[in-house]
């Protein structure tokens, strides 16, 4: 899949067609603009330190359809503190009122755990907030599976 942007959004028919091949799809149910495709490739099965899925994104205000392949990484120790950094960076390392902070820290987040992303991906410069906050979402569900797992099996082998 390549980085593109598409005039027109008649796509319906082809995520159908991936969910019966058996190709995750992931639409949020509070964003339907989003629609996320875990590329097949990457399945992600063991512990890798890296997902790369497909997004087809929707912009609310032109209707224009943006596509492209996006990479994660799993936070390291460097990361988390990457994160804080950029998150600083980006509130001039002044407190804000904690609407701005979550904000912040999806954005800082996003900047840092995303590796590959296409061109038009700019949350930076953005006005879909919705965007944003879903693509956050997806990673940080993505990460968090890790955890989870790493949990339940302490729990079966103590």
């Amino acid at each position: 899949m390549s980085d593109e942007i598409v005039e027109s959004n008649e796509n319906a028919t082809e995520d159908t067609a991936k969910a019966a091949e058996g190709i995750d799809i992931f639409i949020p149910f509070d964003y339907p603009n989003m629609v996320f495709v875990d590329m097949p490739e990457s399945n992600n099965s063991g512990m890798s330190f890296s997902k790369t899925f497909h997004v087809k994104y929707t912009h609310p205000d032109s209707g224009l359809l943006y596509t492209g392949d996006f990479t994660c990484t799993r936070s390291s120790i460097g990361k988390i503190i990457e994160q804080g950094v950029v998150k600083a960076r980006l509130t001039h390392s002044l407190p804000v009122d904690e609407t701005y902070s979550i904000v912040a820290s999806w954005l800082s987040y996003t900047i840092v755990m995303l590796t590959k992303k296409p061109d038009w991906w700019k949350p930076e410069t953005s006005f879909d907030l919705e965007a944003l906050h879903a693509m956050h979402d997806y990673v940080f569900a993505w990460e968090r599976s890790f955890r989870l797992r790493s949990v339940a099996n302490r729990r079966k082998t103590t």
